[in-house]
């Protein structure tokens, strides 16, 4: 690796997506690139689209929170019997992102004390400090300064 900026995995520019018509697309451009053995057969698949209360038209940081919701609550039954137990989106209320902050910090809490967490014993290491910290420093470091943080380290990515 000499200078320039170098991703985590290798990345390929795909198509711009202007609407729901063009996901199919990219996921049959997807299956070609792994060359994945059922790829004639999935073209002739319709998709369908499903409409669910909870989806947002405002929210566009929180996908992988709902994806995660998703599969810790799909157990393969008809998506109308499909309890996944989210708000809907309100422009009244923040229900919604209350119960996403939620999920985020469960998901990030079972992610950093998992087993298969590397770093694992040094997230443990933190926790006396953090621990020890007054209330008003706790919640100052749950603000969006923190989100700007990461937001920046990932476009570096990009």
């Amino acid at each position: 690796m000499s200078g320039g900026k170098q991703g985590l995995l290798p990345r390929k520019r795909l198509p711009d997506v202007d609407d729901d018509d063009d996901f199919d697309v990219l996921f049959e451009l997807y299956l070609a690139s792994v060359k994945h053995p059922k790829r004639s057969r999935m073209k002739r698949v319709i998709p369908a689209k499903f409409e669910m209360s909870w989806m947002t038209k405002h929210n566009y940081t929180d996908c992988g929170i709902f994806l995660m919701r998703h599969m810790e609550t799909y157990k393969g039954q008809d998506v109308g019997d499909w309890d996944v137990n989210l708000k809907d989106e309100d422009e009244d209320s923040d229900d919604q992102q209350v119960q996403l902050d939620d999920l985020r910090r469960k998901y990030v809490t079972k992610m950093l004390t998992s087993d298969l967490n590397n770093l694992k014993a040094s997230v443990y290491s933190y926790l006396p400090k953090y621990d020890e910290l007054p209330l008003d420093k706790k919640m100052e470091m749950d603000t969006d300064k923190h989100f700007d943080r990461m937001q920046t380290r990932i476009a570096f990515l990009d």
